[in-house]
């Protein structure tokens, strides 16, 4: 795998950085033309895009530094601004939050807006999950069935600093991978349920379910142990995360159900 993209001129772009962008681009590209599918004012929603995007950006970098806490303590400036990367649950939490503050000032439901930027997301980090594949981030562990034969649709990766040493040409799991097709799949479902007439916020509860649901799955197939874990090591700290998330989005789906005339 390759963390960096050559392009003519030997000018050089991180593979993890280019499919951050990219992702941010057709997410915009699918804000717009739900937001307009939906009749809401597609100035408004950017309005309110512009001021979400830092939040999200800001919180994500924050609960991924904070991840690892001799890091931070260490060089708490570099660590949040250069270092690291992003925490998917923590940039949703200040996406989240920003949002329903930001909403009603341009005279928006925010309930509707997490419905059309929850249809966006999963495309949108469907790519940024791929750039976690160059750069080794999000890695899986050794990639065998108990009986000691290799998965064939592996990876290894060879640069020092990508991955730990120890499973330096190992063959991994792709979970950045196993992500990015679940999300797809995501995508495809939310886009077709929002297109159905549906109560304001329960495509933004779908996510909550759906979303937490994938990341249950894919963390059994992760490797990278900085990660954390809860209850002896039964549970990932993103397992842990999710259990709530979940719930929380079947109750909302219960409480913001059609209401029958």
């Amino acid at each position: 795998m390759q963390s960096l993209l050559l392009l003519p001129g030997g000018f050089a772009l991180t593979t993890y950085v280019t499919a951050i962008a990219v992702g941010l681009s057709v997410a915009t590209f699918v804000v717009r033309r739900e937001s307009r599918r939906l009749g809401l004012p597609v100035r408004a929603v950017f309005d309110v895009a512009l001021l979400v995007l830092p939040a999200g950006v800001l919180f994500g970098r924050l609960i991924g530094a904070l991840s690892e806490p001799s890091a931070w303590w260490a060089d708490p400036v570099n660590r949040l601004l250069y270092t690291g990367g992003f925490t998917f649950y923590g940039s949703f939490l200040g996406v989240l939050v920003s949002l329903w503050i930001a909403a009603p000032w341009r005279g928006l439901d925010p309930r509707r807006v997490l419905d059309v930027f929850c249809v966006a997301m999963p495309l949108g980090a469907a790519f940024g999950r791929l750039g976690c594949l160059g750069a080794g981030c999000c890695h899986g562990r050794p990639a065998d069935w108990p009986w000691g034969v290799e998965v064939p649709w592996s990876v290894r990766y060879y640069a020092e600093g990508t991955v730990p040493d120890p499973l330096l040409a190992v063959p991994l799991h792709p979970t950045p991978l196993y992500d990015s097709l679940g999300l797809l799949a995501l995508f495809v479902g939310l886009t077709w349920h929002l297109r159905r007439p549906s109560a304001p916020g329960t495509t933004f509860a779908l996510t909550l379910v759906g979303y937490a649901a994938l990341r249950s799955t894919t963390e059994m197939f992760r490797g990278d142990l900085v990660r954390g874990f809860v209850l002896d090591g039964l549970l990932s700290t993103a397992q842990a995360t999710s259990v709530p998330v979940l719930l929380t989005g079947l109750v909302l789906l219960w409480a913001w159900r059609p209401q029958e005339a």
